[in-house]
């Protein structure tokens, strides 16, 4: 098993034409640079090109992703939206305060004009 390959942001990684864009990478030019500095992981995930994407050495730095499932407190309510803290990422706790914002149409796909905060 090779060492992982260690990189900062603005590390160019691989051409688009070779991998696919993962998770603390940026596309430019038709090239995928490192947004953070961290351990470069490639996965292949019965695609046709592998995932790159890059880590942190420790994953107590979880941040938060789209369509993940986060657990948050409700630190103030108005009548557009409330704002949260998010406390777990799935079931993993942050170390890391994050602040979130949740609008009054993204709460419900239908009936919109029912919500009430």
């Amino acid at each position: 098993m090779s060492p992982m390959k260690l990189c900062v942001p603005g590390d160019r990684l691989c051409s688009t034409e070779d991998c696919m864009p993962g998770t603390g990478v940026y596309l430019r030019h038709g090239y995928i640079y490192s947004s953070l500095a961290g351990y470069v992981l490639r996965k292949n995930e019965g695609e046709e090109l592998p995932v790159i994407s890059v880590v942190r050495e420790t994953e107590a730095q979880l941040l938060p992703d789209v369509g993940a499932i986060v657990t948050c407190k409700v630190t103030s309510i108005n009548p557009r939206f409330a704002k949260v803290h998010i406390l777990y990422v799935g079931s993993t706790p942050l170390k890391d305060r994050f602040r979130g914002t949740i609008r009054k149409e993204d709460v419900r796909a239908t009936e919109k004009d029912r919500v009430c905060f």
